[in-house]
């Protein structure tokens, strides 16, 4: 945990992070936030700032792919278990775990903001559902915060690795645990977003059908 008080570890970036996700939090539980996401002017918002700044993300996720000799980033490896975490640690070697650790605890933040701040403001402005409107606020903080955790936990690891002692001992296990939460909440909100939007469809569909039912028995 003394790493994460490394300041040579932190760039712009990572301030530009801190900025955003106090932001995210701000939207996500303030009575303001709340009026200011659930506008269509705020999803045209979060869409350009993610539009902007996850191919950054990207860029970088690939790079360190290649310094690892081609292993898959954790970053990019889809409900990646714990024995692929010392794969990509190796992978990677000391010079590429300083380089993984900086690129999570700089460039990294911006992701997690920009996906937070998009499934909140489309959730909210397109979902006529007020109950479905808190679930999605509830997911939203279980992928913000678990994606936090994992994205200030991870460097930890890799600046600690190859040691193991207790505390590397409770990462191996945990940050993958942490990383699946964060990927599935994240397609369980596009589900109940997608899931709301079909129901309310259908339901207005239902409505002109009775009218239309009505008019013709009149």
């Amino acid at each position: 945990m003394v790493a994460l008080f490394d300041l040579s570890l932190y760039s712009p970036a990572s301030l530009l992070g801190l900025i955003w996700s106090a932001a995210i939090f701000y939207l996500l539980y303030s009575d303001r936030g709340v009026r200011v996401s659930s506008s269509r002017w705020a999803v045209a918002v979060a869409f350009v700032a993610a539009y902007f700044s996850i191919p950054l993300v990207v860029v970088e996720v690939d790079a360190l792919t290649q310094v690892a000799g081609g292993v898959p980033t954790l970053d990019g490896h889809l409900f990646y278990g714990s024995s692929d975490i010392p794969v990509f640690a190796d992978g990677l070697g000391e010079a590429g775990r300083v380089r993984y650790a900086l690129f999570q605890l700089g460039l990294d933040t911006l992701a997690p903001a920009a996906f937070a701040g998009f499934m909140l403001t489309v959730g909210r402005s397109t979902v006529p559902f007020e109950r479905v409107r808190r679930l999605l606020t509830l997911l939203v903080s279980v992928y913000f915060f678990s994606v936090l955790f994992a994205n200030a936990l991870m460097p930890v690891y890799m600046l600690n690795y190859p040691a193991q002692d207790a505390l590397s001992s409770v990462l191996y296990s945990l940050l993958p645990i942490l990383d699946g939460l964060k990927y599935a909440a994240h397609g369980v909100v596009w589900l109940v977003i997608l899931g709301s939007w079909v129901f309310w469809l259908a339901n207005k569909r239902n409505q002109r059908e009775k009218v239309l039912e009505v008019s013709v028995s009149e």
